[in-house]
């Protein structure tokens, strides 16, 4: 999803020209909601590992990016097509606070949802700075079934 945000920050013509066919537009919302709720339910488990191996600036950090996950998905299904209204409303916001001129005018008449998502995720990398997280190993394998996990 991250990269979705990206990409119409980036470009954002080139993210309207790909939306402008509902077929694609659809593709990539059901692409990205997926996407959303697959990246939802890995966070719960990471958060409740680093919980458990007492990493907790990193399980805090994992709650409040599941947290921002879940505005994510909330706006994916209450406000639908974000990708084709998010170069409109949240870019021109978000280039004039990397610009060092922020607008709020620009997100003020935004849902509060998107005020939040869009405010939040600020918040999270911001935050990320701040956190030494541990990479996993890579020996470790990828899929664990709790049964493994155990045994170890």
């Amino acid at each position: 999803m991250a990269l979705i945000h990206l990409l119409g920050l980036l470009a954002p013509r080139a993210m309207q020209a790909f939306n402008a066919s509902p077929g694609r537009l659809f593709t990539l919302e059901a692409v990205g909601l997926i996407g959303a709720l697959l990246l939802a339910w890995g966070l719960v488990g990471l958060t409740l590992r680093r919980a458990r191996e007492g990493q907790w600036s990193t399980a805090a950090l994992l709650g409040l990016l599941f947290l921002q996950s879940c505005s994510g998905l909330y706006l994916a299904v209450a406000l639908r097509w974000g990708s084709a209204w998010y170069v409109h409303v949240v870019v021109p916001y978000l280039r004039s606070v990397l610009a060092f001129q922020p607008d709020a005018s620009l997100l003020a008449r935004a849902p509060f949802i998107v005020q939040f998502h869009t405010l939040f995720g600020m918040v999270v990398l911001a935050l990320a700075l701040f956190i030494r997280a541990r990479p996993e190993p890579l020996t470790a394998p990828l899929l664990v079934t709790p049964r493994e996990e155990t045994a170890r």
